[in-house]
């Protein structure tokens, strides 16, 4: 999988992984392959805790701003 760094803007709740509303961060994105019982998903490394994380791209779209 590759994966691109690209700037959001974290649009949600205080705190979650690790994340503050508002502040911009440096994202590593990836997409996950699609197979039979899943649709591809957004692939984020948190450059918080360095751990991956997976969402659907009505999640990602709903927490991250485009900057």
């Amino acid at each position: 999988m590759e994966f691109q760094k690209k700037k959001y803007a974290f649009r949600g709740m205080d705190g979650y992984a690790g994340f503050r509303n508002g502040q911009e961060y440096e994202l590593e994105l990836g997409l996950s392959p699609a197979d039979e019982e899943r649709p591809p998903e957004i692939v984020i490394i948190n450059p918080v805790s360095r751990q991956y994380m997976y969402c659907s791209k009505q999640e990602f779209a709903a927490r991250w701003e485009k900057r």
